[in-house]
């Protein structure tokens, strides 16, 4: 851990132009930072993290802490397009979607939608892409230990906020249309161009190719035939690329990223069982599609066999959510977006989760030292697969037969 120490006269190193930008409203006499390092191997794949501490004193006496997390943009040449769209689309809803969201609230007597980070700063030039987040650790948030399937009082929590979320772009629509359009026009696809176009695309090929060989190699021979039948043969990237562009009568601003690595919970006591709050992390994959998208997303990265036999009653969970928050804006969920459209949504647009699974499920249970970084992914996804087969044989396969039978049910 690190000191750098200065007041409001001292030089400036990168840093302090940031926290004086940040609380120039908060009235700091002088302050000194604590570092305590960054994001670990396999976490960030498009920009790095830096965790501070800032220790300040007020003009008025009075002494406070703020723990921060700064996110910059990598510079990494193969990954820039990438890196500069994620950056522009999660700045973009901190600075802009946001506040229209608690707009809309404030209009309707609402308690703004809090299961977010603060965020302090943005600044986006044409070569610089920063936030300036809370750490939201220092108030009690963790990670879910992402090797293993969540419980379900934690994928009930997670669904709940989803439906708020999601909410709120309902709502905007039906109270400001004008607003939610001028907010969304022009948006490009980030998801396409990270699970489409890019390194991790043909991670996901490979993955999905990994399940087939699974499906074939556990005597699953009439699921294969299904899967096949449900895909019609057709890779993995190339079915995302067509629900994120098939026209749909309804939409919502997805978070987009939906799993392990970007939710935190908080719980009351020491039993981890069940989780009290949640905030969600991580904007950068955020796009204008169907609500689906999120919820085939996370339902089928953090889910195995036990979990989807309550798939029925975990989408009421959402459905109420969304429903209970759009009535507070006056609004009627059964003419914007009910639960049979909700059915309806998930029998088209539930193959995006179920394509992207085997590559969330491997980036879930590979070891640290052998997960991928914002400097090496295009190199590494082929061993990563094979790392997490050889070490987790039998926690990999259970689970992408999992999904797999969930989804081709229908079939």
């Amino acid at each position: 851990m690190s000191a750098h120490h200065c007041t409001m006269s001292d030089p400036r190193d990168t840093f302090d132009p940031l926290i004086r930008k940040a609380f120039q409203s908060e009235g700091l006499k002088s302050y000194y930072l604590k570092f305590r390092g960054g994001n670990e191997k396999g976490e960030g794949y498009i920009g790095d993290i830096v965790f501070v501490d800032v220790f300040a004193t007020k003009l008025d006496g009075a002494e406070t802490v703020y723990s921060l997390v700064l996110k910059t943009g990598g510079k990494n040449k193969s990954m820039r397009q990438i890196v500069r769209l994620g950056f522009e689309r999660e700045i973009y809803i901190y600075s802009k979607v946001i506040p229209a969201f608690w707009q809309l609230q404030e209009e309707y007597g609402m308690v703004k939608f809090a299961s977010i980070p603060r965020c302090y700063l943005t600044i986006l030039t044409d070569s610089q892409e920063t936030l300036l987040l809370q750490d939201i650790k220092s108030v009690g948030f963790q990670l879910y230990d992402r090797k293993t399937v969540m419980n379900l009082d934690h994928i009930k929590l997670v669904l709940k906020v989803l439906g708020q979320w999601h909410a709120l772009s309902f709502g905007l629509q039906t109270k400001h249309r004008l607003e939610f359009s001028r907010l969304t026009s022009k948006w490009k696809c980030p998801a396409e161009e990270i699970f489409v176009k890019s390194h991790v695309g043909k991670w996901m090929n490979l993955a999905q190719k990994h399940l087939l060989s699974v499906l074939e190699e556990s005597g699953e021979s009439e699921l294969l035939l299904k899967y096949k039948q449900k895909t019609d043969n057709h890779m993995a990237t190339s079915i995302v690329k067509d629900i994120l562009y098939m026209e749909k009568e309804h939409v919502v601003i997805t978070h987009g990223d939906c799993w392990n690595n970007n939710l935190m919970f908080k719980y009351e006591n020491t039993s981890e069982a069940s989780p009290t709050d949640l905030c969600i992390l991580d904007f950068q994959i955020s796009t204008l599609s169907s609500p689906v998208i999120d919820l085939s997303y996370f339902i089928y990265a953090v889910s195995s066999t036990d979990q989807l036999e309550h798939f029925d009653s975990l989408l009421q969970i959402y459905h109420q959510s969304l429903s209970h928050y759009l009535r507070q804006m006056d609004c009627d969920p059964q003419n914007i977006f009910s639960f049979t459209d909700l059915l309806d949504h998930w029998s088209k647009y539930s193959a995006y989760g179920a394509m992207i699974n085997p590559l969330i499920v491997c980036d879930n249970l590979v070891d640290k030292d052998n997960a991928a970084s914002y400097a090496n992914i295009n190199e590494v996804y082929e061993s990563i697969i094979e790392s997490v087969d050889k070490k987790h044989s039998e926690l990999f396969s259970s689970r992408l037969i999992a999904v797999a039978r969930h989804f081709t049910k229908d079939v």
